[in-house]
């Protein structure tokens, strides 16, 4: 499997942190996130600076982007991401982690197939709308909901900006289906 296909089904894959409440509470899981995060870029901050940490990691994890080098990852950046999301109420926030674990990963996968060569293309951004509105449809959510969080879920993973996709999609969507409520 290439790194970007490891990196997509990783992605997709963390969609099973939603199973923490399932056992547990979500409480649980806003707690496991949260006292995550230290973890995360304490580990982020050693990969960063030691060339042996990185070294290691790159090798039992072989996802890591060569522009990731220099800069923060993006699993770090959707560990975040899904952080700040687990403080919205629970449906909201569920929903958010939905849309952070497929929104991108269909946006990378359509748009480098149709996406005609470059980054952040239409056809992905339609990907990764479609693939929240079908998520939130399936996860109970009602229409207009799901419709106007896809619509978000596009417009996050297009136009971040200076701000990783990897972050502000989880919380984004999350807010607007707690808006929507």
């Amino acid at each position: 499997m290439s790194r970007e296909g490891l990196r997509r089904l990783l992605h997709v894959g963390t969609v099973l942190v939603l199973l923490v409440p399932a056992v547990g509470s979500w409480r649980s899981l806003r707690l496991l996130l949260s006292a995550g995060v230290p973890v995360v870029l304490l580990l982020e901050i050693m990969r960063l600076r030691n060339p042996v940490v990185a070294h290691h990691l790159a090798r039992r994890l072989p996802v890591f982007r060569p522009r990731e080098a220099a800069r923060i990852n993006g699993a770090t950046w959707l560990w975040l991401g899904y952080a700040l999301a687990s403080w919205l109420p629970a449906a909201a926030a569920q929903g958010g982690i939905l849309a952070g674990a497929i929104a991108d990963p269909a946006a990378a996968l359509v748009g480098s197939r149709w996406g005609g060569g470059v980054r952040k293309s239409w056809a992905g951004t339609m990907a990764a709308c479609g693939a929240t509105v079908g998520a939130l449809l399936i996860a109970g959510s009602g229409w207009l909901p799901a419709m106007v969080s896809g619509l978000a879920a596009g417009a996050l993973e297009r136009w971040s900006g200076s701000l990783d996709d990897n972050l502000v999609l989880a919380p984004g969507v999350g807010t607007c289906l707690f808006l929507l409520s």
